[in-house]
């Protein structure tokens, strides 16, 4: 979408709470624990799993996005078996998001 957020989110391995708002500048940043140690080689797959865990149970990507999606996908060369091992450390609703929003077939 073309909305930014007032507050970005970071998640990285180097946080040692589940969560925390800090400020730099008046800019606000929340900085969370990754459920998973997050690497060079899983980064892509993460990314595309957070994706799906920040949607609500009642929105869905437009084809816009989901455009966009395969470009990512595409471009960090993100096989099926990656991104089912990241979604296996988040809700299960992360999987069926990725199921019926048809990323999997975008993946090789």
């Amino acid at each position: 979408t073309t909305q930014v957020p007032q507050t970005i989110t970071i998640v990285t391995n180097k946080e040692a709470t589940r969560g925390r708002k800090v400020y730099i500048g008046n800019m606000p940043y929340i900085v969370k624990k990754s459920r998973m140690e997050i690497s060079k080689t899983n980064q892509a797959a993460y990314t595309v799993a957070q994706l799906f865990y920040e949607l609500k149970d009642d929105e869905s990507l437009s084809n816009f996005s989901l455009d966009l999606l395969q470009e990512y996908i595409k471009k960090n060369n993100v096989k099926k078996e990656d991104l089912i091992d990241v979604a296996i450390n988040f809700p299960c609703s992360v999987l069926k998001r990725m199921r019926s929003s048809g990323v999997f077939s975008y993946v090789a």
